[in-house]
């Protein structure tokens, strides 16, 4: 039996970044295969990307310290359940549950 690897790119040619950057392999709904070019952001972030991102960070580090408590885990753990069992499908994990009820209150 004969097996035929296909690759992820029919052909590439020409160069594409002088720098050392990340490079992505990426293929479109169509079957177009593609590359992108990834660099580093040249613009700073405005007010409301600096105020979400800090929303985020306190939110994870909230949902950390939940996570090793057991006392405070306790009650999340119960309510998430409860949803579970009542069809709830948005947040999959205990984790996502506990992150979304805290950036909601933040």
């Amino acid at each position: 039996m004969n097996y035929e690897m296909e690759s992820p790119w029919m052909q590439l040619g020409g160069k594409i970044s002088k720098k050392r950057t990340k490079i992505i392999w990426a293929q479109n709904i169509y079957g177009t295969r593609f590359t992108q070019l990834r660099t580093g952001r040249r613009t700073k972030p405005s007010a409301a990307e600096q105020a979400t991102r800090e929303k985020f960070k306190q939110a994870t580090t909230q949902t950390n310290l939940i996570m090793t408590d057991v006392d405070q885990l306790e009650p999340y753990r119960q309510a998430w359940k409860a949803k579970v069992l009542a069809g709830y499908k948005t947040q999959k994990t205990l984790r996502g549950f506990i992150f979304a009820q805290i950036y909601r209150t933040l």
